[in-house]
């Protein structure tokens, strides 16, 4: 178990900044989506739309990610993992915080459509961005870490906002769909703090342009005092004696 943690600690403090405000990012949105996601389906309801509406919702959401999925990979070859990242949350932001005021079921529709295309956009660049700012061997332990800190994040997103909704009605004493819309607001700028970290994404820094974590360190630098010890040795070895070795002595003179 303690080489476990300490391999993994390891990990962790080699991952250039890039990554380590990724996570952060991550964590933010995650549980800012998390809690939206959850409460957003019962907020339809409330405004008195038919079971079938959130159908609806859900497969425009779904048709508008299919339809960008692979412009947004080709933008993102364009453009940049990072600006597309960027420019990917704030459009999700742009139209969650307008989804909390839409009340027609044709703007409801049209809003999840545009929220679809939106995140497919984040989607899209947030697996090239992990790639451009780390190397082949911290990916492993990098994506499973990230998909770990995603699920941890919505499960929380999803117990914040049903415990916010709660507390509003029976503490504040709001409506039901006043106490809905703010926990939806709430979600987008547990969200939009997430932009934060975004804007200070420096340059990739793949495996030309960060140190390796710290075992790889060590084992490099052992690696290179062998290898000086060994040419030492070679250079500092003496000639064999012309008069000891006679296939020698044509061509070396004896150093005595």
């Amino acid at each position: 178990m303690s080489t476990f943690i300490q391999e993994w600690r390891e990990q962790l403090g080699g991952y250039s900044r890039n990554i380590r405000l990724f996570f952060v990012f991550n964590l933010l949105w995650n549980i800012g989506l998390g809690m939206y996601s959850l409460i957003y389906n019962l907020y339809v309801k409330a405004l008195g739309h038919a079971p079938t509406m959130v159908g609806d919702i859900v497969g425009a959401t779904a048709l508008a990610a299919a339809l960008i999925l692979i412009p947004a990979g080709l933008a993102n070859d364009r453009f940049g993992a990072k600006r597309m990242i960027g420019i990917g949350a704030a459009a999700v932001i742009a139209v969650l915080a307008a989804r909390a005021f839409a009340a027609g079921s044709g703007q409801l529709t049209a809003l999840a459509f545009a929220a679809g295309m939106a995140q497919a956009i984040v989607s899209a660049t947030i697996l090239p961005f992990m790639a451009d700012n780390s190397s082949p061997r911290e990916r492993v332990h990098l994506f499973s870490f990230n998909m770990a800190l995603v699920m941890a994040a919505n499960v929380a997103g999803n117990l914040g906002g049903g415990l916010i909704s709660d507390a509003l009605r029976a503490i504040g004493g709001w409506s039901e769909l006043a106490s809905l819309r703010a926990t939806l607001l709430v979600g987008v700028a547990i969200a939009a703090a997430g932009l934060v970290p975004i804007l200070k994404f420096g340059a990739p820094a793949g495996a030309a342009g960060r140190l390796p974590p710290p075992r790889a360190r060590r084992s490099q630098a052992s690696a290179s005092a062998s290898g000086c010890i060994a040419r030492r040795m070679r250079r500092s070895r003496p000639l064999r004696c012309s008069a000891c070795c006679p296939r020698w002595r044509a061509a070396w003179s004896c150093p005595i």
